[in-house]
């Protein structure tokens, strides 16, 4: 199947941190009712992917392996070969990452 889609120049299409200035200059304003309760104006800034890992899941360990390939060199050619943005393999709180990710992933700046 061949999906159509607008490909937009990266100054525009909130996929780089290098133009957030550009990003934060336009504001959205959101007209459905369901976002009433978390405010419905938006501010442009970069898009990024995450990946979680529940704290229920039903096989944690297959969880971790998951993430590992997703954030792995392979997991992220992947990724790039789909056209996809990769996934920066940090994070804001390494205490809460399973001990197998630890070193795989980097803690963010603060």
């Amino acid at each position: 199947m061949q999906l159509r889609f607008v490909d937009l120049p990266p100054e525009i299409d909130l996929s780089s941190t290098e133009h957030e200035g550009t990003y934060n200059k336009v504001t959205v304003q959101l007209g459905f009712q369901r976002f009433a309760s978390i405010g419905t104006e938006r501010v442009g800034k970069p898009i990024f992917y995450a990946i979680t890992i529940s704290k229920n899941t039903q096989n944690p360990q297959k969880a971790v392996e998951f993430v590992k390939l997703v954030i792995s060199k392979e997991g992220q050619k992947i990724l790039q070969e789909t056209e996809q943005p990769g996934v920066p393999p940090v994070t804001d709180n390494p205490n809460n990452l399973p001990e197998k990710l630890r070193s795989m992933v980097m803690e963010m700046e603060k």
